[in-house]
């Protein structure tokens, strides 16, 4: 595998960052690492990968990234998009590519720094904000066709913004039409976290859609829930398919879009509890996530 390769070619470089949102108690991280190889560039702290990208296109190679794009296929006409956590750059970058206007909210002001410098994250018209995510999104007037928030390889899940008063308020700051999506890592397609979101998601929006990444449905990996007031059986736009039967599509990122439609479910309403502000099991959940996540081989990627 080409990640394999690049890992052994890498040289390490230290970068000071860190790793996510900052919420309740504090948690302190060793130093971000960039692993600099030949094609691949990868960032991890704490042992875990947050981000990794071809540098000769500066294409992300985390599968999660590339379904993170398929609220774009629901909306016929580019429009605005909030993204909560910049990460490396890649899914703001992503969407900036399809005529997007992006905002990102991201907690840790030298973050933007950081993904210029390591990651060639240089668009200018994607306004990032230093700030609490859900605090913005209280204050702001803006309204968000689509409004995303990544929690992958994360050690500090923003719990404030998984509770059903939070999804409430991004259902306001929407159209009927808009999206909501989130990302996570789970033990398999059904895990308890992505039980316990569907149902939180439901009690703010009419339809939630949870798009699988990891095969087989039992494995750990990344996952990504959808939810939207509109009612969607169908795709706008559908992903590219490998027509002419090339090789390499099986481990590119419309691959990881037509995989996770095409196996996309949605769960039974009801079949968890819905989590609020004062009423919620995310600490439980969310560590059990954590612990799994670092029993994962070197190789892993979500």
């Amino acid at each position: 595998m080409r990640v394999a390769r690049a890992a052994a070619a890498s040289a390490a470089l230290l970068i000071a960052g860190c790793n996510a949102p900052q919420t309740g108690t504090a948690v302190r991280h060793s130093a971000p690492v960039v692993s600099n190889a030949e094609i691949l560039r990868s960032l991890s702290v704490d042992g875990r990968t947050v981000a990794c990208v071809d540098t000769t296109n500066w294409q992300s190679e985390l599968k999660y990234v590339a379904v993170m794009d398929i609220p774009m296929h629901c909306i016929m006409t580019p429009g605005k998009m909030l993204l909560f956590g910049l990460g490396g750059g890649s899914v703001a970058r992503n969407y900036r590519r399809m005529a997007w206007s992006v905002n990102v909210v991201e907690p840790d002001s030298t973050r933007l720094s950081f993904a210029r410098k390591a990651f060639d994250f240089t668009d200018r018209t994607v306004q990032v904000i230093t700030g609490d995510g859900r605090a913005y999104l209280a204050d702001t007037s803006r309204r968000y066709d689509i409004i995303l928030l990544d929690c992958v390889s994360s050690n500090d899940y923003p719990r404030e913004m998984m509770t059903k008063e939070f999804f409430t308020l991004a259902a306001a700051r929407m159209p009927e039409t808009g999206i909501f999506a989130i990302a996570v890592e789970s033990v398999g397609w059904k895990d308890e976290i992505v039980q316990t979101l569907s149902a939180t998601l439901g009690a703010a929006f009419r339809q939630v859609i949870v798009l699988p990444i990891s095969e087989p449905p039992d494995k750990f990996g990344s996952i990504v829930l959808m939810a939207s007031n509109t009612v969607r059986s169908d795709l706008l736009r559908d992903p590219e398919r490998n027509l002419d039967y090339s090789p390499e599509w099986r481990y590119g990122p419309e691959y990881q879009k037509a995989h996770a439609w095409d196996n996309h479910f949605t769960l039974v309403p009801g079949a968890a509890r819905i989590q609020t502000d004062t009423d919620n099991s995310w600490d439980r959940i969310l560590a059990a996530i954590i612990a799994a996540e670092k029993q994962q081989p070197r190789e892993y990627l979500p």
